[in-house]
């Protein structure tokens, strides 16, 4: 790696073949905040080397159903997105209106740490009802082989009396997912 000042706080970094510019910026404290430490720099989670996978992307978790992940060095934080029909109403935040919705959409939420082309993601599912987790592994493919690795209620579920493993037992263990958008 080499870096350059380029002078106006741009610095230049060069990792191989690869040139970016970036602005330069130091932390110096919060006026006033007891645990301010002066000069102390930035935590930021570096870039992924060049050649690294990165797993972004919208991927189709079953039909109708999609998976949006989102990297950060070796984080991962990912939605399952998918929509229910039915006969569905909201009060109105003011007035006294009542608004009909035919279909909600959904978004369950999970994140993870990557250990080369695998990650373990933890999240909840259904309403966060139903504590999810899933074991990725990223194939060359350009699919994830997900397979679930565990499921409890939550308190919530617990109190409505609702089995999370019965309704996770509705998709199959294992899934292989494809990836249909790159980032």
């Amino acid at each position: 790696m080499k870096t350059s000042n380029l002078g106006n706080g741009l610095v230049s970094i060069s990792l191989g073949s690869r040139r970016w510019v970036a602005l330069a910026c130091l932390v110096v404290g919060v006026v006033g905040s007891p645990s301010a430490v002066p000069d102390a720099p930035p935590v930021f989670e570096p870039p992924p080397s060049p050649g690294a996978a990165s797993y972004d992307g919208i991927y189709q978790w079953s039909s109708g159903n999609y998976l949006s992940l989102h990297q950060d060095g070796t984080r991962i934080i990912g939605t399952i997105y998918f929509n229910v029909d039915g006969n569905f109403s909201f009060p109105a935040t003011s007035g006294a209106g009542v608004l009909p919705v035919p279909q909600l959409d959904i978004f369950d939420l999970m994140n993870g740490q990557v250990v080369g082309s695998t990650v373990r993601m933890n999240g909840t599912r259904f309403h966060r009802a139903c504590n999810v987790t899933y074991d990725f592994t990223f194939n060359t493919d350009a699919t994830i082989t997900v397979t679930r690795f565990g499921v409890s209620n939550t308190a919530a579920a617990d109190a409505a009396g609702i089995s999370c493993s019965a309704i996770v037992s509705t998709e199959p263990t294992t899934l292989s997912v494809p990836k249909i958008r790159f980032y």
